[in-house]
């Protein structure tokens, strides 16, 4: 793949482009790229513990004791990483429906154009009722609004057949506890337009920054 004609990269990464807003998005897609270009540096990695954290704690007899080593791991290595985690898993716990089971998701891409995002890091969760989530656990600082999580709910549920089959998509800002699903009086074409508005822009800054 040619770096500089193409890009992929995760979907909270896009939702980062989508947060950061018209004036710092230049800065954000640069340092996005420098990532594609060097996949092992620790900023990939900086949430990876807790994200299998997260999937591990859901089929757990305690699912908190199974966080509790994950945040104390992450707390010995980097007391801010630690409080971070901290925060993302007493979130996690709130969001967490009781009696929900975790189901395996696969991992879907979203393309448009030279642009593809890869939902990583979602998790499948079968509630009482049968019911399918398929979440997205966002765990960054930055509050997450309606309006940008449905930038990211939208490509969820674009790719659900892919992922899970029958699933709600929903995204979790666990450092908050607030879930987020797309509204049923949602405009999806409107709505499409609007993401696909955003990828366009996405690879603007991406070249700028080769």
């Amino acid at each position: 793949m040619n770096h500089t004609d193409a890009a992929r990269i995760g979907g909270f990464q896009f939702l980062g482009f989508v947060q950061a807003g018209p004036r710092k998005r230049a800065k954000v897609v640069a340092e996005q790229r420098e990532l594609y270009l060097n996949p092992q540096g620790p900023a990939w990695i900086y949430y990876g513990q807790l994200f299998a954290g997260f999937r591990s704690a859901l089929n757990a007899p305690d699912p908190r004791s199974k966080l509790d080593l994950v945040v104390d791991r992450a707390a010995a290595a980097d007391p801010a990483r630690g409080r971070a985690y901290a925060e993302a898993r007493d979130g996690f716990l709130r969001l967490l429906p009781r009696g929900a089971t975790g189901v395996p998701s696969k991992q879907p891409s979203w393309r448009d154009g030279e642009l593809t995002v890869e939902l990583r890091n979602m998790l499948g969760l079968r509630l009482r009722d049968g019911k399918l989530l398929y979440v997205a656990p966002y765990v960054k600082g930055p509050e997450l609004t309606q309006d940008d999580a449905d930038v990211l709910l939208y490509m969820m549920e674009e790719t659900l057949e892919q992922a899970l089959p029958g699933g709600t998509p929903v995204v979790w800002d666990v450092r908050r506890a607030k879930p987020f699903k797309l509204r049923q009086n949602t405009n999806r074409q409107s709505l499409g337009c609007h993401v696909r508005g955003q990828a366009a822009a996405y690879m603007v800054a991406w070249r700028m920054a080769a």
